[in-house]
């Protein structure tokens, strides 16, 4: 499973530059965020 994590923390590091209030929440629930990453991506 860290391999496929990998992949998506990728593309969530470049949003992370860009929305430092974010990052705190990536570290702490990078499953949450991801759901919010698809939103933005849209």
């Amino acid at each position: 499973m860290n391999g496929v994590d990998i992949i998506p923390s990728i593309n969530i590091l470049e949003i992370d530059f860009t929305f430092n209030s974010l990052s705190l929440l990536l570290i702490q629930n990078k499953y949450a965020t991801g759901m919010i990453h698809v939103i933005i991506y849209s």
